[in-house]
């Protein structure tokens, strides 16, 4: 039997078995050329940094001369020789990746791997020979491989180890390592038809992702007063560039151009003076360059079945030298706009957060409840908003807000014309454009989000937040009036998202009313005639509210999820023996889940608390183990195990959590107006037996000791003589509950 392979224009042709002259061969013709485009040939001539000799590099770039530039009339041309020179110097000191085979673990190094050959090849040789001294060999190097393959293992969970304690993600690269699987099934489904093709699924999922786009509509806005004032930008300095760099991640992440975040922060001031150069050349003649309009996509799975290519959603990376433009531009328009926006948008805005955002509805909806009165909640959903913003309509808001013609237009060249392409193991998908929405992984999408859609809620008669296209409107409803009032803000919503090509979308909007009534008042809201799924718990930002405000089912909720998440550590980390390597996961992956949002749903009765605590309990037990080589005694005193491990209990990590979040309301670290006006501090009068600063109202029912701000001033107050938030700092109130606890 003969086997012929083809490879473009060359042809193998070698028996398989020893020619028989008495037995005919049968010749079968395998033709892999086309496989081979397939493969991701790419990726061989791509620069490796992670091997980089770093020194050679940064002194071959610092000695480049940028003169050159200064001959360039147009953007597209000086970005194309910026880029040219450097590859050429990337060429010269950075090594390229290898075609990757995939058939050795991450840890494997060259040794490990030719001393594998070897022995395979000894194994081979004994097969053909069965010569007992082959056979020896091939038991020699057996014997060497698998005491050189424990070694380096060892050492590379030591090296892994170390670097857990400075960066707790690498700890998912670990796992990567060892599962050495990719996290995109090789058989995928689509359109109810099974892919197995590694470039049809990458086209696939452009398909898909390529579907939440929309062209913009011909409607446009009624025409707003332009203010007196106006945001120009015609040139930067040095010094901006060298802030906006400083603005990047220093890690290996890289956008479709390969050049890693770290290499542009080392070099900062080595790409100072061209970056200057090419931004003030774009900022002159308002034009994008195209290098820096193209995306690479990575899939992320959301949820239910990893196969299904409708279960992910985007994730694009862009060029670093395109983020460090947007950082100039974003720094530069950040001040004057902020003041413009609502100011109940606690999305991608400084000093404001989620927690923030909970925390002044959950204030808002304990003051009523602890006044016996009903609270109605809308929650609505806006159907891929980000995705679907009108450019058009954008630019004309952005005019609006006060940006000069040369900016709009240069923001009209950065919004046309872009295009994405999904890249996955190494295959690259067929580009597609970006008809509509905020360009995702930028700088500068989630500032002109947060633009677009300021005038959805602009002169609302009703309390309403916001966390990027999260919104929430709500009222207390003491009449059928109070509930008519809250369906004509309503429709007024869906009329302003119909006229900002928005889609409002009833199915996934939904009403709940808060209320300890025994017969509350229950209106149909309706959108577009439809009327809104009632509710009698939702999960809002991460934390579930029922309707009783009780927070019994959250609670419930996260101790399961911790207990899981501690399961998957304690799992996962077995071949760490470093005990403060163990506590950082578990802070990091497990006790971030009991915390967050802790001043909203904090409990007040002991059965919550102690189902907290005993996820807690759970990790101290064998932390204690690995400590002493024994389990501690059943009913040992959790305060023992704390202190042996050098933890402190969750009831008091969140009292010191509603400090510090009282301590930022006061300090101007972080804005929170709903809570900040309902806090009243105290007259102090002679011969007075009460010395705290605050004042802390008469509370009716267990719902109005929930209220965040009776939650943080009774905190304080049980510390105030030890601690002072208008003269302390952070740290020393950390210092404080970790020495008492």
């Amino acid at each position: 039997m003969f086997e012929t392979l083809t490879i473009g224009s060359w042809i193998w042709c070698d028996p398989l078995v020893r020619v028989d002259d008495h037995h005919p061969s049968l010749e079968v013709g395998v033709t892999i050329g086309d496989v081979f485009k397939r493969f991701p040939i790419g990726r061989s001539s791509s620069f490796n940094f992670r091997k980089c000799n770093f020194v050679a590099l940064y002194d071959a770039l610092n000695g480049v001369d940028w003169s050159f530039l200064s001959a360039c009339a147009t953007v597209e041309c000086a970005v194309s020789d910026f880029y040219s020179v450097l590859n050429e110097v990337f060429r010269c000191h950075v090594p390229l990746r290898g075609r990757c085979s995939g058939s050795y673990p991450v840890w494997f190094n060259k040794n490990l791997i030719t001393l594998l050959k070897k022995k395979n090849s000894a194994w081979r040789r004994y097969k053909t020979t069965g010569s007992v001294y082959d056979f020896e060999t091939f038991k020699s190097l057996r014997r060497c491989f698998k005491a050189d393959v424990a070694a380096v293992y060892k050492e590379y969970v030591r090296r892994v180890n170390n670097d857990i304690k400075t960066d707790p993600k690498k700890f998912w690269s670990f796992l990567n390592s060892k599962n050495n699987s990719s996290s995109i099934p090789a058989s995928m489904v689509f359109n109810n038809a099974t892919i197995t093709d590694p470039q049809i699924i990458v086209d696939s999922f452009a398909d898909h992702f390529s579907k939440s786009f929309t062209r913009d509509a011909a409607s446009t806005l009624p025409s707003a007063s332009l203010p007196y004032d106006n945001l120009t930008l015609t040139r930067v300095s040095d010094d901006d560039v060298l802030k906006a760099i400083k603005c990047l991640k220093p890690n290996m992440t890289s956008g479709p151009d390969e050049i890693p975040s770290l290499v542009i922060r080392d070099c900062a001031a080595v790409f100072a003076d061209p970056l200057c150069f090419l931004f003030n050349l774009i900022l002159n003649t308002s034009c994008y360059p195209m290098r820096w309009k193209t995306s690479a996509v990575r899939p992320i799975h959301k949820k239910d079945d990893r196969s299904e290519i409708t279960n992910y959603r985007p994730i694009a990376l862009i060029s670093n030298f395109a983020k460090v433009f947007e950082y100039v531009l974003y720094n530069s328009s950040l001040h004057y706009v902020s003041h413009k926006l609502s100011p109940n948008q606690h999305g991608f805005t400084k000093c404001r957060s989620t927690e923030t955002n909970l925390a002044s509805i959950s204030l808002y909806l304990s003051d009523a409840l602890d006044n016996h009165s009903q609270v109605d909640v809308v929650y609505t959903d806006l159907s891929k908003a980000f995705d679907r913003i009108d450019h058009g309509l954008l630019l004309i808001k952005l005019e609006s807000f006060g940006f000069s013609d040369n900016l709009v237009e240069l923001i009209r060249s950065y919004l046309s014309d872009r295009f994405m392409y999904v890249g996955v193991n190494g295959y690259a998908s067929k580009p597609f454009k970006q008809e509509s929405g905020v360009p995702q992984g930028s700088v500068l999408g989630p500032l002109f989000f947060n633009i677009f859609i300021n005038d959805l809620v602009d002169d609302l008669d009703v309390p309403h937040l916001l966390f990027a296209d999260d919104m929430k409107i709500y009222l207390t409803i003491d009449s059928i009036d109070d509930a008519l009032r809250l369906q004509g803000c309503i429709e007024e919503i869906s009329r302003r998202c119909k006229l900002n090509n928005l889609v409002l979308n009833h199915l996934k909007c939904s009403i709940v009313s808060f209320t300890r009534k025994t017969k509350p008042l229950l209106f149909d809201y309706k959108i577009n005639g439809s009327i809104l799924t009632r509710r009698e718990s939702i999960r809002d930002l991460g934390v579930i509210f029922d309707s009783k405000l009780s927070f019994g089912e959250h609670i419930r909720t996260i101790a399961g999820t911790a207990f899981r998440a501690l399961g998957f550590v304690l799992r996962a980390g077995r071949e760490f023996s470093d005990v403060a390597t163990l506590k950082l996961l578990y802070i990091t992956y497990v006790r971030s889940r009991l915390e967050y949002a802790s001043l909203v749903w904090s409990p007040i009765y002991d059965v919550h608390s102690s189902l907290l605590e005993r996820v807690q309990r759970r990790f101290l037990k064998n932390v204690v183990f690995m400590l002493n080589g024994a389990y501690p005694p059943r009913g040992c005193p959790q305060g023992l195990l704390l202190g042996e491990v050098g933890l402190q209990s969750l009831l008091d990590r969140r009292m010191e959590h509603s400090v510090i979040f009282l301590f930022k309301l006061f300090r101007g670290l972080q804005e929170c107006p709903h809570v900040l006006e309902r806090i009243s501090l105290r007259v102090s009068r002679s011969g007075s037996r009460v010395r705290s600063v605050f004042y802390i109202g008469q509370r009716h029912t267990d719902i109005g000791l929930k209220s965040p701000v009776t939650r943080m001033l009774r905190n304080y107050q049980s510390v105030e003589a030890h601690i002072d938030i208008f003269c302390c700092s952070i740290s020393q109130i950390k210092k404080f509950f970790s020495i008492s606890s």
